[in-house]
């Protein structure tokens, strides 16, 4: 299975899930979703929203190859039912995991401060909603923090 995602640079996004690739690159190139491709021109002058990436002195002066980046993103992704139902249960298993690895911290009699029980309260909601956090339909681009990269991030010294 074949997953394309196209990143408009207005934020807009589409996917589509072909079973071959060559079903994938027909769509492609039938639903550009309006955006121009990238574009390579020569131009006299510098253009805003360009990027030099050539110059030629000739008779007239400086001519200056400029590129004009698309403005979309084509993403594809192969993989098999199997594969991301396996990545599923990984990352279902990590997060047990984490959530298990921070048990100790809700317990009344463990000798830590307010704040850092506080502190693992929050991770422990961030690791259980974390899966229904994802608007990101690659679930290979999932991520689950560690305490410790969490901590770092939004409680920062």
């Amino acid at each position: 299975m074949f997953v394309i995602i196209t990143n408009l640079e207005n934020k807009r996004k589409f996917s589509a899930e072909f079973d071959t690739y060559s079903e994938a690159e027909k769509w492609v190139e039938n639903h550009k979703h309006k955006g121009s491709s990238e574009k390579i021109m020569f131009s006299p002058t510098k253009i805003e929203g360009s990027k030099v990436i050539g110059e030629q002195k000739t008779p007239m002066g400086i001519t200056y190859k400029l590129k004009f980046p698309a403005e979309y993103k084509v993403e594809y992704f192969d993989y098999d039912i199997n594969d991301v139902e396996e990545h599923w249960k990984d990352f279902k298993e990590k997060q047990k995991q984490l959530l298990k690895g921070t048990d100790f911290s809700q317990l009344p009699d463990v000798n830590i401060s307010t704040e850092e029980r506080r502190i693992y309260r929050n991770y422990r909601e961030y690791v259980r909603n974390k899966d229904k956090d994802y608007k990101d339909e690659n679930i290979y681009n999932w991520k689950i923090l560690t305490y410790k990269e969490f901590k770092q991030l939004k409680y920062p010294k």
